[in-house]
């Protein structure tokens, strides 16, 4: 009995845990990849030619702070995976802490039930 009370949380920690850690790792590598590719971006040199100094400036300038703001989202995105790597981390040391439990509660049992065997 005590052995199923460790042993059911323990399988659906693990399930959920392993699930988290994959996703999360996945997806804090692509947004790295993300930023990786936004922080390489040169803005888009379109044909400036018939603005003028002040208006290409202006441009770069908007397209810089367009990048930036990516980056910033992407930065955040990318954090919130990685708290959910952690937390998949966290839920699998539970998992293997109830699992160890359910073995010791299995190996007490067993113990438990050759004295009663023997004293019998």
């Amino acid at each position: 009995m005590r052995k199923r009370f460790f042993l059911i949380p323990a399988i659906f920690f693990l399930v959920v845990g392993s699930g988290n850690a994959l996703v999360g790792r996945h997806k804090e590598d692509q947004y790295r990849q993300v930023i990786t590719e936004l922080s390489q971006f040169r803005s888009l040199r379109q044909d400036n030619s018939s603005f003028s100094p002040l208006k290409r400036l202006e441009h770069e300038k908007e397209v810089t702070t367009r990048v930036k703001t990516r980056i910033e989202k992407a930065e955040s995105r990318r954090e919130l995976y990685h708290l959910f790597f952690l937390g998949g981390l966290m839920l699998l040391m539970i998992s293997a802490l109830l699992f160890s439990a359910a073995i010791v509660a299995f190996i007490a049992e067993n113990f438990r039930n050759e004295r009663n065997d023997k004293t019998s």
